[in-house]
């Protein structure tokens, strides 16, 4: 999980954009998820499959999406380190939860 977090760090302090320019992802590499995915189906079990920067980006975006529908525009690099840390520990725990229920459980949402 640190290796994640460390990850996860990484692409807070990139963004999006600048990840692909600063971060060292060369332009030539695969997409990292070739396959469309729905997060509103994705389980843990399939979030935690990949590599780390899959997993990374997969729980940032659910983050988001989780901070978005439940109107938290503002965020820290504490409060997304938490739930994220969170996340990732109940997905270890119910594999077969889906991704997005872990952050709504750590939210309240």
């Amino acid at each position: 999980m640190a290796i994640i977090m460390k990850r996860a760090r990484i692409l807070l302090s990139c963004g999006v954009i600048p990840l692909i320019i600063t971060c060292g992802v060369e332009p030539d590499s695969p997409p990292i998820a070739p396959e469309s995915m729905s997060l509103e189906e994705t389980t843990c079990e399939t979030a935690l499959e990949g590599g780390e920067a899959e997993i990374g980006v997969l729980f940032i975006l659910a983050y988001g999406v989780e901070a978005g529908r439940t109107g938290q525009d503002e965020q820290t690099v504490l409060r997304i380190e938490d739930s994220i840390q969170a996340a990732i520990a109940q997905c270890e725990q119910s594999p077969d939860a889906l991704l997005l229920d872990t952050f709504r459980r750590h939210q309240g949402g």
